[in-house]
């Protein structure tokens, strides 16, 4: 094969991944119909973000922006469930009269733990946008370099008592904290590569905290994949609350 036809090839996998998963991003369940819930979200965050007077708010760039990161996301998790059979596991060898474990990267965890860091920083950039939106309706006075999902909520959780409020407010205490703590680890300190290679390592000797840190690897497609849902809710209710 030449390499468009492996191109066109692995996308194909992809593709058949997506439906095998149930995976679908903002663009849709066709992944081209532009569909949430029976709503056209190309109107319907037009129309929503009309409602928005800060000029420095760009719309186009603002929904543009959520497309691409929700594509990303859903691209990088599905290729984390086309490797995850592949990855390796610690496997128990004796030295001499001692038993411990050895771990041996290969490439499959290689582009595994890539995959991981990536799609960490995408669902950070999506719920970026999410914040820009009710930023600049909510508090358009607030510095741009203070945008960030976590501080916005923050500062609107008082203007409505709605369940579309409720939910954000809930997500922002739990999902989202709970994947932003990992991000920031990833950035500031560590690859997600580097940090699950070397507490395998350090954790040789220690079965049970490797039981852990293999169950937390594996179970890492279908946490994304949960997100992903996370991501497609929290935009609907981000829209419905302006909408109120």
């Amino acid at each position: 094969m030449n390499k468009l036809e492996i191109l066109n090839s692995y996308n194909a996998l992809i593709l058949q991944t997506y439906q095998q998963e149930e995976i679908k991003c903002l663009r849709g369940e066709k992944e081209d119909d532009y569909i949430l819930n029976g709503k056209e979200i190309l109107t319907w965050h037009s129309n929503t973000c009309s409602k928005i007077t800060d000029e420095n708010f760009n719309a186009f760039e603002n929904i543009d922006n959520l497309l691409m990161c929700s594509d990303e996301i859903m691209f990088f998790t599905a290729n984390l469930f086309l490797i995850k059979d592949f990855l390796n596991k610690p496997v128990l060898v004796k030295i001499g009269a001692k038993e411990t474990f050895s771990f041996e990267q290969g490439l499959a965890d290689k582009r595994f733990n890539m995959y991981c860091s990536i799609i960490f920083e995408k669902l950070y950039m999506f719920w970026s946008q999410i914040a820009q939106i009710l930023k600049s309706y909510y508090i358009p006075d607030l510095e741009n370099y203070k945008i960030n999902f976590s501080i916005v909520m923050d500062k609107i959780r008082d203007k409505s008592n709605s369940a579309n409020m409720a939910w954000l407010i809930s997500f922002k205490e739990n999902g989202y904290k709970t994947f932003n703590s990992k991000r920031k680890d990833i950035v500031h300190n560590k690859s997600f590569d580097t940090m699950l290679k070397y507490e395998l390592i350090k954790s040789l000797d220690s079965p049970h905290i490797i039981d852990e840190l293999i169950q937390y690897r594996d179970g890492l497609p279908d946490y994304f994949k949960n997100e992903i849902v996370n991501s497609l809710i929290g935009f609907e209710k981000t829209l419905n609350l302006i909408n109120e």
